[in-house]
């Protein structure tokens, strides 16, 4: 369940109403408590961290946010690859000049080692692919 949104974990739409969430939680979770013969605590833990997030309306309204900026991030074109090796690093921060004067800036915090990162130019409407580890 790690890959799913909270609202596919409580099998509802985003514009399901608290009392469409609440229902479908209250089901679901019975349906799956670790109490019960065939319960799964994983799926059951999954299902209270959905509704703890979105049965709170700025929770979910911040939640709801970073899904959309998630997707867009998936969807963002990019036309160029670089490896993470080839951007230089100031301090807390990784950069790459862009070929309109611009810069792809990338947070150290944000690194991980397990996906590559699409990254967007401060300056036009390019990005670039960065590549964490060479092939």
């Amino acid at each position: 369940m790690a890959a799913e949104n909270h609202y596919t974990v409580l099998q509802c739409s985003p514009n399901a109403s608290v009392e469409q969430l609440r229902a479908n939680y209250r089901a679901l979770s019975k349906q799956h408590h670790p109490d019960k013969k065939h319960g799964d605590g994983a799926t059951f833990a999954a299902l209270a961290e959905a509704w703890r997030t979105l049965s709170d309306v700025s929770s979910r309204a911040l939640y709801d946010a970073q899904l959309q900026v998630n997707g867009r991030e998936q969807q963002l074109p990019y036309h160029d690859t670089i490896f993470l090796s080839d951007m230089e690093v100031d301090e807390e921060v990784y950069f790459y000049d862009c070929r309109c004067g611009g810069e792809y800036t990338l947070e150290l915090a944000t690194v991980t080692t397990q996906q590559d990162q699409v990254v967007p130019c401060d300056g036009c409407t390019l990005a670039i692919r960065v590549q964490l580890q060479p092939p």
